[in-house]
């Protein structure tokens, strides 16, 4: 927590409440339906060409839907007080209208993720992909494959705007709904059945954060066989460090091979392969479960709760896991940082030097 008081105070309504993941869940759920549900009525409507887009009445939409986000779960902020030392829960009785507001921002929240989002994103993916199925593929026009930078050419711009089938723009819309329904509904039903009294919410509990996996943690925990695997690869952040190496050698793969392809210009010298990109993501993630093996063996489970080894760690375990924390620092802060650098050097140079025509 921050030591100066002004700062701890927003700090403790702010960051401890949830109030900004609150608001930050709204807005984006809001900013979904509205491009979603606006994208599938200029299909549908056949009217993508008749107005232009306008940066004023954009910022005007995003606005109004940040207000509404800000608002509505404001109660959020009002849960938890700054003590002097800590930020916990408050030790008088609230007040009953932020009582009554937290458990509206509940029932608003359990709607828009559970109900309102659902029929609207649903909907309106359906609409977009009879569209794409029914339109004859020569007349399947999306300006959204438009999007083009300043310097393109007329040929790149004709290319941009040639009809693409299933792999049109518009299309991306259906596997963002997929995603933000079923990653939302499991968290807004649990938080909803703790509103009406079937439960009890905790924050930060292993119930209340494992949701954005739509896991049941009590499924894991119960279970004598499911426990310990819970216990090596999710509480001992083996997962998330696996993740993460993962997310810095793919990036590092990719920048990395599209600047080499671009200086040594043989972009179109080798043809994209299916087998040869799942190959390098299987020895990407193979390293990463082999680089990082020993962080899931710093724990273990004693039948009921899964902590730190009460026995001496071997001399073996102690040096891997220190070689591990060297590795991931070289990867992170050496290894990255000289290749990313000197790859977008080297794509910043070729744009920039390269005739437009």
């Amino acid at each position: 927590m921050p030591t100066n008081l002004i700062f701890s105070q927003i700090f403790c309504h702010v960051w401890q409440s949830n109030y900004l993941f609150e608001a930050s869940y709204v807005f984006g759920a809001l900013t979904l339906i509205f491009l979603v549900g606006n994208r599938a009525i200029q299909i549908t409507g056949k009217y993508q060409d008749v107005f232009a887009p306008s940066l004023c009445s954009d910022l005007t939409y995003l606005i109004i839907i940040g207000l509404a986000s800000v608002l509505s779960v404001i109660c959020q902020a009002f849960l938890v007080e700054w003590n002097g030392r800590y930020c916990r829960c408050p030790e008088n009785v609230l007040p009953y209208w932020i009582l009554v507001a937290a458990y509206v921002a509940v029932f608003v929240r359990f709607g828009l993720a559970v109900i309102i989002s659902p029929i609207i994103l649903c909907v309106s993916c359906y609409k977009i992909v009879q569209w794409v199925r029914y339109t004859p593929a020569a007349e399947l026009s999306d300006t959204w494959n438009g999007l083009i930078l300043p310097r393109a050419t007329e040929a790149k711009v004709t290319e941009k705007h040639r009809p693409r089938g299933w792999m049109t723009a518009s299309m991306c819309t259906v596997p963002l709904s997929i995603n933000f329904v079923a990653f939302s509904i499991y968290i807004n039903t649990y938080q909803f059945s703790c509103a009406v009294g079937m439960c009890t919410l905790v924050f930060d509990s292993a119930t209340y954060r494992i949701c954005f996996l739509v896991i049941p943690y009590h499924l894991f925990s119960t279970n004598k066989f499911l426990a310990p695997i819970l216990c090596h690869t999710w509480s001992s952040c083996y997962f998330s460090c696996i993740s993460y190496n993962f997310d810095v050698l793919v990036l590092n793969f990719i920048v990395g091979h599209r600047a080499i392809q671009i200086t040594c210009k043989y972009q179109f010298s080798f043809s994209n392969s299916v087998i040869a990109d799942l190959t390098n993501l299987g020895l990407i993630g193979l390293t990463c479960i082999t680089i990082l093996l020993s962080q899931a063996l710093i724990v273990s489970f004693d039948g009921k709760y899964c902590r730190c080894r009460d026995t001496e760690v071997s001399y073996e375990l102690l040096v891997a896991l220190y070689t591990e924390t060297f590795v991931r620092f070289g990867l992170a802060v050496v290894l990255s940082a000289i290749i990313l650098r000197i790859s977008c050097y080297k794509i910043i140079l070729w744009m920039c030097y390269t005739p437009s025509d």
